[in-house]
């Protein structure tokens, strides 16, 4: 099992973002009798690893009367999208008889099934009723099939979208013994930065701010060390109290690099009260929306400048204040 998990993570390290995988573990205690588990519908990627035997199945000639799945999108019982393991034999009680594995990708829609693709594996299909493994790989609108009993190939790649339901679920014809149900998603980081903040809202507030610190800042200049790091916008910034003591950097505009990823009242970075006067401790996100250092801060001065200070990086940008009444949301 640790094999399969390892390569499960590298595969699925080409779509690690800034944020993290997250990884759910479920054996067959916590799926509970209806085999049951769930799919983040707002991740950015996600992928289900299962490794599944069938208890019922046996060799036979042509396709097993036996077969299990993963089935997503699950509405109900007619309604929901799959990826189904059934085994085929070519000859059974001859000895050139041949044991394969097809793996299918099909909906079944208001009763319906009806397949997508399927494909016909002869390679490390195991013994009959031994475990296979499934790995399914939503990324950029296309589903990446994994299959084997010994390890993970890839053997299809389909046009399909990522779950739009969370309610996924393994079924089956015959008993199924499922060893393990892995769920790894990467949350997209534009939903993790949202900040709730529309445009009149935060117009109506930065025009009666709270304190000096309200209102919106835009790029002065820069010290930076580009062998360290790399300058990704001169941002324009509205700075809003938080509720506990702190602020919000919400992204206005200014974006150079990934801009298209940037869109208005993004949470660009986070400032944290210390018992120091005008210093506070900073947590920005970078260009590609990575949290940065820890030990980064930022300093209001008696200039009226804001300070966004990178020590790690060698780097520091220098914010001025920009009226509101002069920039259109």
């Amino acid at each position: 099992m640790k094999t399969l998990l390892s390569l499960l993570s590298l595969l699925f390290a080409v779509t690690m973002s800034c944020f993290g995988q997250i990884r759910e573990y479920y054996d067959s205690s916590r799926l509970g009798a209806d085999l049951s588990l769930s799919v983040d519908t707002l991740a950015l990627s996600s992928v289900v690893d299962l490794r599944c035997a069938l208890v019922d199945d046996k060799a036979v000639r042509g396709d097993s009367p036996c077969w299990w799945s993963f089935a997503w999108n699950y509405a109900d019982g007619r309604n929901y999208e799959y990826v189904r393991v059934r085994s085929r034999g070519s000859d059974f009680g001859d000895l050139l008889d041949r044991r394969a594995v097809v793996v299918s990708v099909g909906v079944v829609a208001g009763g319906l099934d009806s397949i997508v693709e399927s494909v016909e594996v002869r390679k490390d299909v195991g013994a009959v009723r031994g475990y296979l493994s499934l790995a399914l790989e939503w990324r950029d609108s296309m589903l990446n099939v994994y299959f084997g009993s010994k390890s993970l190939n890839r053997i299809m790649a389909v046009d399909r979208r990522h779950p739009v339901l969370s309610d996924a679920r393994i079924m089956s014809e015959g008993r199924v013994d499922v060893e393990y149900a892995v769920v790894e998603t990467v949350p997209d980081p534009a939903v993790e930065l949202a900040s709730g903040w529309d445009a009149e809202r935060l117009r109506m507030r930065l025009e009666r701010p709270l304190d000096d610190m309200e209102g919106l800042w835009t790029f002065f200049d820069r010290e930076t060390d580009d062998y360290r790091a790399r300058l990704g916008g001169r941002y324009t910034l509205a700075c809003v109290a938080d509720g506990s003591g702190g602020y919000l950097l919400l992204y206005v505009d200014g974006a150079e690099v990934n801009a298209s990823a940037w869109r208005p009242l993004m949470i660009k970075g986070r400032l944290a009260t210390t018992q120091y006067e005008n210093n506070y401790d900073l947590k920005w996100y970078d260009s590609v929306m990575s949290p940065m250092s820890s030990e980064d801060f930022a300093v209001y001065d008696e200039e009226g400048l804001l300070t966004l200070n990178f020590p790690i990086h060698r780097s520091k940008i220098r914010m001025s204040k920009r009226p509101v009444s002069r920039y259109r949301f």
